[in-house]
């Protein structure tokens, strides 16, 4: 029994609700920065009496600066991820492919209930739902394709008995132990997120700079132009799309499930094929 305490990257909030906030967040904070800043510019008589230097200009560049790495490097890890958990769909159904057609190499009638057993299995690997929105999702998917999965390797054991040359158990034993790696290997980069109190920092750090640069724009004397909006959005935008990264199945940029789809296609295919004794 698949444990149903398993830990989960999971989101707290739907894309919507993130995208909505972030969007709000960043240009509301510029505005905010500004309208306290004119009040002490105000306050201080500084429209009367205007100060030889406003300080805080390095402290602004040095926020900027920090602002662009922690962002950067956000970003590259989310994109990361999402090239990860595409390369990992890949590798699983070239593996499974593989083992069905190693089982070729086999003779019997239980060559033909391991390739039954691989592609039963192969259908449960195609998701089109997102499998990682909780933890109840994770679990009961997780359970059918680990029921499906505990059957492989008795399949094998079975069907690699008798007078099989050693070298050929081996090579469809090994095809087989791929299909359980890769799928190892897939939930392991599934589960694989940027944590979301790192995610929550950077945003709070993102809305302090904007915070920071409209204030000091206000005790400048200037107005809070298009431009620093422009930058609060452009900045969202960034930290839309590593979010979308990061929800592989909820987002725009969703993972494409085709290359999965055609394998189990050809799997079935070629299964028909034996079934009927066309090859």
């Amino acid at each position: 029994m698949l444990e149903t305490g398993i830990v989960l990257s999971t989101q707290y909030f739907s894309f919507v609700a993130v995208i909505f906030l972030i969007l709000l967040s960043l240009p509301l904070s510029a505005f905010l920065g500004w309208v306290t800043g004119h009040r002490i510019y105000q306050k201080l008589g500084y429209d009367e009496h205007p100060p030889k230097s406003i300080p805080g200009a390095a402290t602004m560049s040095a926020m900027l600066a920090l602002l662009g790495l922690l962002t950067a490097f956000t970003f590259g890890f989310a994109l990361n991820h999402a090239q990860a958990r595409k390369a990992a769909q890949v590798d699983e159904a070239a593996a499974l492919t593989t083992a069905f057609l190693r089982a070729d190499l086999l003779e019997g009638a239980e060559k033909l209930n391991l390739q039954e057993v691989i592609s039963e299995y192969a259908i449960t690997r195609a998701t089109d739902e997102n499998i990682m929105a909780s933890k109840e999702v994770l679990n009961e998917y997780l359970q059918s394709t680990i029921e499906i999965q505990s059957k492989l390797w008795p399949a094998t054991m079975n069907a690699i008995k008798g007078n099989t040359e050693p070298p050929i158990k081996t090579y469809v034993a090994s095809g087989v132990t791929d299909v359980l790696d890769t799928h190892t290997y897939r939930l392991a980069v599934g589960l694989d997120a940027i944590p979301p109190a790192a995610k929550l920092m950077v945003l709070l750090y993102a809305a302090a700079t904007l915070f920071f640069v409209g204030n000091h724009a206000a005790l400048c004397g200037r107005k809070l132009t298009w431009r620093a909006f422009v930058f609060a959005l452009a900045l969202a935008a960034i930290m839309v799309a590593i979010e979308d990264f990061e929800r592989s199945r909820e987002g725009l940029i969703q993972l494409d499930t085709t290359i999965m789809k055609i394998a189990i296609e050809d799997i079935n295919a070629m299964l028909v094929l034996r079934r009927t004794g066309g090859i």
